[in-house]
C-alpha cells in the first residue's frame, strides 16, 4: 500500500507502461492530484485528453488540477470543456460556480 501512495508502484507498473490505457492513465492522474503532484497530473490529464476526446471526466479533474495551481483560467476553460462534453454533470457545473466565484 505505501508503494501506492508514494507513486512508486504507478510509476513503473502503470505510467511508463499503460500506452493507450486510458483508466490507468485517468487513474494515476487522480492520484497524482490526491498526493499534490499537480505537474504529473496535469500530465496524466493531458495524454487521457488525447486518448479520450470525448472524456468530461477527465476535463473535469484537469480543471481542478488547474485550479489547485490558481490557473483559473485554464481551469475555467477545462470545466467549460468537460459540460460541453456532459452539460448534465451536477459536480461539473458546482466546480464552474465555486471556480467563478474565485
Amino acid at each position: 500500500m505505501t508503494c501506492v501512495l508514494s507513486g512508486a508502484f504507478w510509476d513503473g507498473g502503470v505510467r511508463y507502461g499503460a500506452g493507450d490505457f486510458v483508466e490507468a492513465w485517468s487513474t494515476l492522474g487522480a492520484l497524482y492530484k490526491a498526493l499534490g503532484r499537480y505537474d504529473e497530473a496535469e500530465e496524466c490529464c493531458l495524454k487521457v485528453c488525447g486518448l479520450a476526446p470525448r472524456d468530461a471526466a477527465i476535463r473535469h479533474v484537469l480543471a481542478t488540477v488547474y485550479f489547485e495551481q490558481a490557473r483559473v483560467d485554464e481551469a475555467i476553460a477545462a470545466v467549460r470543456q468537460s459540460l460541453a462534453l456532459d452539460p448534465n454533470d451536477p459536480s461539473a457545473h458546482s466546480t464552474l460556480l465555486r471556480m467563478l466565484w474565485y
